[in-house]
């Protein structure tokens, strides 16, 4: 739901103003926000890839994230630039020494 789409529905409405009314909408525009909510949680849950670290044996405690295409870039300092002036933010190569992107963290 967007504002357009409330004023819209106060529109089509006898008493647009009336407090029941926008109370009424309020109530849907919370109602379709947590829902909303609920799916970006399922989402995250749902997934289940981690960046594993091969050296040392464990989830990775950097920041990734996948692009549009599937690729894997990591964050190796969380300050986002080195003291240099570089980006931090490397791409992954699927043949990294280091870092593995799995589907499921490997049994320990």
């Amino acid at each position: 739901m967007t504002s357009d789409r409330i004023k819209e529905i106060q529109d089509e409405t006898a008493y647009p103003e009336s407090v029941s009314v926008m109370l009424a909408l309020k109530r849907v525009w919370h109602e379709t926000a947590q829902s909303l909510n609920d799916e970006i949680k399922e989402l995250k849950q749902s997934n289940t890839w981690v960046l594993w670290d091969n050296i040392n044996h464990r989830e990775a405690r950097l920041q990734w994230f996948l692009d549009v295409d599937n690729n894997c870039w990591i964050d190796v300092d969380p300050r986002g630039v080195q003291m240099s002036g570089n980006v931090t933010i490397k791409f992954l190569p699927k043949n990294h020494k280091q870092y593995t992107l799995l589907p499921t963290p490997p049994n320990q």
